[in-house]
């Protein structure tokens, strides 16, 4: 088994500068191991061609695997660029941060992230 962990930069608009950052990233290679696990917040955004009010009407409808088809970390992976030999587990929950602080209402803040898992 082996472990890894990063945090990659927080440029929503600039995929391929963190498509180079996981390329420099020394990432076992996962054929030599039973288990490998990569951790971290990859500042990998949500759904960059959808808007606001979409994705949180998709998340009351809980419309899970259409937004996650939007999910830059999925794209990358399907289109063999990151993370390839990767498996994720079928995701069953709604994002769990980028929330208002103490109530369940997505972030209201000046920055108004997006929700993210």
């Amino acid at each position: 088994m082996v472990d890894h962990a990063a945090l990659l930069p927080a440029i929503q608009q600039v995929v391929e500068k963190k498509q180079v950052d996981v390329v420099t990233i020394s990432i076992p290679s996962s054929n030599k191991h039973d288990y490998c696990f990569f951790m971290g917040d990859l500042n990998l955004g949500m759904w960059m061609e959808m808007q606001r009010k979409d994705i949180e009407r998709g998340l009351l409808c809980e419309k899970l695997e259409r937004l996650l088809s939007f999910n830059e970390l999925n794209k990358e992976r399907h289109m063999r660029r990151s993370f390839s030999e990767f498996e994720e587990m079928r995701v069953t929950l709604g994002p769990t941060y980028r929330y208002n602080v103490e109530i369940h209402v997505f972030d209201t803040s000046h920055k108004m992230q997006l929700p993210a898992w």
